[in-house]
């Protein structure tokens, strides 16, 4: 069984090393690969080394260079390499550099991609290996891509909370709609509807861009969108309390229109609201609503306003005007 990739000690890191560049020197032979066999069947690490090395090495392609001269380097003997070769070109050097300074797990080493999704009402919380956390709100579809320089994230549809670890090495971007949103703090929440895309820093900061446009850096507490044409707009004042209340199970209206309060409401339920006289959208509701509980929403907009509701049979939900004694 193949031990965990954090026992794998810096000798062995190193000889595989030695083992790739000699191999794309230019003077590899067959006596050379017959070695390099030989090496590899010697210990299960040897194997998980040199796979992890190569991961690196293709990694690295956007730091080739057409000078790279690698004739410099010394042949491989059969028997353990020693550490007495030199590192030649850029090209060497990026591999040197990145071998010492990134951890020796294959989830940072090999590109890898993972969607998550969530149903209408359902939440969750993932811990990827970098130690950056994702929340996905309802309805939510993600698609993560880690690489070697790298780490982007894919907003489909929905909403999620990002808190990121930071890494030297690797930024962290999120693609949403037409706009990309860099990373340069730590905690961020990214909401889409339709073709706008609400970008909102809880801590640290961000720099949005699109086809059109790039912001300066959006700092903690501040709020900014942008639609399909890649306009930004920066928001006044939000309120990152009602903005972030979702993960407790709340949504926050503040004189919020019927037509958001119940657009907001219906992405946790199946039914979808109709109002018999569209007037009626333009109705104001304050006030901290359980995400789940649609009817006591309902009971509340019916004390407020001579208003009642009825559940029909295709999954509608009629609001119309009464007259009150």
């Amino acid at each position: 069984m193949i031990e965990k990739p954090a026992t794998l000690n810096d000798a062995i890191k190193t000889q595989a090393g030695e083992w790739l560049i000699r191999q794309h020197s230019g003077r590899w032979s067959a006596l050379d690969e017959q070695a390099l066999q030989h090496w590899l069947t010697q210990t299960p690490e040897h194997q998980l080394a040199y796979q992890q090395v190569q991961a690196l090495w293709r990694g690295l392609d956007q730091f080739k260079t057409a000078t790279t001269d690698l004739s410099t380097v010394q042949p491989i003997k059969t028997s353990p390499p020693k550490s007495q070769w030199r590192l030649a070109g850029t090209y060497a050097l990026c591999l040197l550099m990145l071998t010492l300074l990134l951890p020796w797990d294959t989830s940072y080493l090999i590109p890898h991609e993972k969607t998550y999704s969530t149903h209408k009402g359902q939440q969750t919380t993932i811990n990827l290996k970098d130690g950056s956390e994702l929340a996905l709100n309802t309805d939510t579809e993600v698609t993560v891509h880690y690489n070697l320089l790298s780490r982007e994230v894919t907003l489909h549809q929905g909403e999620a909370l990002f808190k990121v670890a930071h890494e030297a090495m690797r930024g962290f971007v999120v693609n949403a709609k037409n706009g990309e949103i860099t990373d340069i703090g730590t905690q961020f929440n990214v909401y889409q509807v339709a073709d706008k895309v609400t970008v909102t820093v809880v801590a640290g900061a961000v720099i949005i861009k699109t086809p059109q446009q790039q912001s300066s850096p959006l700092l903690a507490g501040q709020q900014l969108s942008y639609n399909g044409l890649g306009t930004l707009t920066l928001a006044d004042n939000p309120n990152l309390e009602s903005i972030t209340a979702w993960r407790q199970g709340y949504l926050v209206f503040d004189m919020t229109t019927l037509a958001e309060a119940t657009e907001q409401l219906a992405r946790y339920h199946p039914q979808q609201f109709v109002f018999d006289d569209p007037k009626l959208k333009q109705l104001r509701i304050s006030g901290n609503f359980s995400s789940n509980d649609l009817p006591a929403f309902l009971t509340t907009l019916a004390r407020v306003y001579p208003l009642s509701s009825h559940n029909q049979s295709d999954n509608t939900i009629h609001i119309k005007a009464t007259n009150r004694r």
